[in-house]
């Protein structure tokens, strides 16, 4: 199917060129939009390790903001400042961060920044193009409580709106074929780093969430 696709292309791309961050990075996204988190912040992780740009540090600030981490998630966003991420990015998070903590007038303050400085930034919710820009915070996240990879990660914050949150149930059979496909994926990735010790990589574990 069209999942089982996306991964083995990702994971064949990365036993190509294993030092190339962006696999890692779609194998994260992923992971997020299957709703295994941990496992998504391991991805960003590694995506990091291999390219440490501002972006991939403004990444993991915001799966700690979906964890409700939100020291990390300023601490990585900091960071991101500092290894040079676009101003886009580091107001992106602030603007959940203050949604997630209940701030509705700084989030909506911030989203008034975003929309008249940098449009493009509230045009997608992790890498998926929302139907139509955004002229209010309040339909911003909408679209985030529709989104399987934003919504179930924030639910409070969505009740707090009023907005319903999307929570796909996968049948007992969708699940066994998830389990074998990531079981497959582990495998080969493993095996990978195996040969490749010289990358400071984790295929088990999630060390930043500690």
């Amino acid at each position: 199917d069209g999942e089982r696709e996306k991964l083995e292309e990702f994971v064949a791309a990365v036993e190509l060129v294993p030092t190339d961050q962006r696999p890692h990075f779609y194998l994260a996204m992923m992971d997020a939009y299957r709703g295994d988190i941990k496992k998504a912040l391991r991805g960003f992780d590694n995506a990091r390790r291999l390219e440490p740009s501002g972006v991939a540090y403004t990444n993991i600030a915001e799966i700690f903001i979906y964890m409700d981490r939100i020291e990390k998630a300023h601490r990585f966003n900091e960071l991101g400042i500092q290894r040079g991420a676009p101003p886009s990015a580091v107001l992106f998070n602030e603007m959940l961060i203050a949604w997630r903590q209940g701030d509705l007038r700084e989030a909506e303050k911030i989203f008034a920044r975003l929309r008249q400085h940098y449009p493009e930034a509230i045009r997608t919710i992790n890498v998926a193009r929302l139907p139509e820009p955004p002229r209010r915070f309040e339909q911003f996240a909408s679209y985030c409580c529709q989104s399987p990879a934003c919504g179930p990660y924030m639910k409070e914050p969505c009740g707090q709106l009023q907005l319903a949150v999307r929570e796909d149930e996968l049948s007992e059979t969708a699940v066994l074929k998830q389990l074998r496909i990531e079981i497959e994926k582990t495998k080969r990735l493993r095996e990978v780093y195996r040969q490749r010790k010289e990358l400071d990589i984790e295929i088990e574990g999630a060390p930043s969430a500690q």
